[in-house]
């Protein structure tokens, strides 16, 4: 079994194109993310995490998430 672990995204394009090609090219089942995917401050924060479930969701890869002190509140029920 293959565990992807990532954290600390930040809102980054550049980690969600990395997701992408691990994602791609690695047998990946099951990916976990420890918080702060997004920045707090990010005004696209919702879209950014909408793009990062769609990419597990579009690679059929179970993901589990905890939330970390920079995800806005209206994201924990999302």
């Amino acid at each position: 079994m293959k565990i992807l672990i990532l954290s600390d995204l930040h809102s980054s394009a550049k980690a969600l194109k990395l997701l992408r090609n691990i994602l791609d090219q690695q047998k990946i089942d099951l990916v976990l993310s420890p918080g702060d995917i997004v920045d707090h401050y990010d005004v696209n924060a919702l879209e950014y995490i909408k793009k990062f479930l769609n990419l597990c969701r579009q690679f059929k890869v179970p993901l589990k998430v905890v939330f970390g002190n920079n995800e806005p509140e209206e994201m924990i029920g999302f």
